[in-house]
């Protein structure tokens, strides 16, 4: 029945989509995995419940009725992978919503993005950024964000590695760092580490061109560019 429902398979297209709804107001969520094969219920409960397959005309008269609208946004990670044997493969999933009266604040647990209590997501953090971007034109965008923890851990650990003058360390480090999209709050915390990684080795005695596994320049997300598939192509029984 909900055989096309749109699987985001890539972290960049889920994590942007995720930050496109909570921008346009959907700012309460739950997070959660559950079976591949399990999902297709999943969809069936939360369609009938909380209307996450309504169209524009439903948004809009239940936004004159005060009603919350939702949406739901799946991720598999294990896509293009088989997965081993005796292990059951996951969907990621995250229900969001808008404010207003309805079942889906009475039913579920659902957090609340806002000033000062960002979305979490594993190591991330979905947060408005202070101060104007793009010469003025988004005062306050959301971006994504490394967590406080994640990010001191991977700073102290990758100026720890280049001052005791372990390149291999510092270089798996790097490379962990720069699987998460280019968002520009990761953008900017990266930057950060990187100038002083590069300070600090520098200081302990690496020659520039030992360096080079730093990156001077990362790339941006390009907004509006989605990397999906049908349910059906992931279902396994």
């Amino acid at each position: 029945m909900h055989e096309n429902f749109p699987v985001h398979v890539s972290r960049k297209s889920f994590l942007s989509t995720v930050s496109h709804y909570v921008s346009h107001g959907f700012c309460t969520y739950i997070a959660g995995t559950l079976p591949t094969g399990k999902t297709p219920k999943l969809i069936e409960k939360f369609s009938h419940r909380y209307g996450i397959l309504d169209n524009k005309n439903d948004f809009d008269r239940k936004r004159r009725r005060g009603l919350a609208r939702s949406r739901l946004i799946l991720f598999h990670t294990q896509h293009h992978l088989q997965p081993p044997p005796n292990r059951v493969e996951v969907v990621h999933f995250m229900l969001l919503a808008t404010k207003g009266s309805g079942p889906i604040h009475i039913h579920e647990r659902m957090a609340e993005a806002k000033a000062g209590q960002p979305l979490r997501y594993g190591n991330l953090i979905l947060r408005r950024e202070s101060g104007m971007r793009g010469g003025g034109r988004d005062k306050g965008s959301w971006s994504w964000f490394f967590n406080q923890e994640f990010y001191k851990a991977m700073r102290e650990d990758c100026i720890q590695a280049v001052r005791l003058r372990d390149l291999k360390r510092a270089r798996l480090l790097t490379g962990r760092l720069m699987t998460y999209p280019g968002f520009n709050g990761i953008r900017k915390q990266r930057a950060s580490i990187f100038r002083s990684m590069r300070k600090t080795a520098i200081h302990s005695g690496h020659p520039e061109d030992s360096l080079n596994f730093i990156p001077e320049k990362q790339f941006w997300v390009r907004k509006g560019r989605k990397e999906t598939v049908a349910l059906a192509s992931i279902k396994r029984d």
